[in-house]
């Protein structure tokens, strides 16, 4: 596995199902927080587990710890 602070980008362009299921074998939380332009209810706090994605069609365009 990549550093931590590498982790979520090595995540950008794959699917969804993809990223979700790397997240869950490298011990972290998947969030969507974006799904094609449309901001998703989220909370403020920031877990170091946990990897917040954006998506568009399906694929990840953005993703960070938190």
């Amino acid at each position: 596995m990549n550093g931590v602070t590498e982790f979520p980008f090595c995540l950008v362009g794959a699917s969804e199902i993809e990223a979700r299921k790397y997240c869950i074998d490298n011990d972290f939380i998947f969030r969507c927080i974006e799904r094609d332009g449309n901001k998703l209810a989220i909370t403020r706090d920031i877990c170091v587990d946990r990897i917040n994605v954006a998506l568009n069609n399906g694929f990840v365009v953005r993703a960070y710890i938190g």
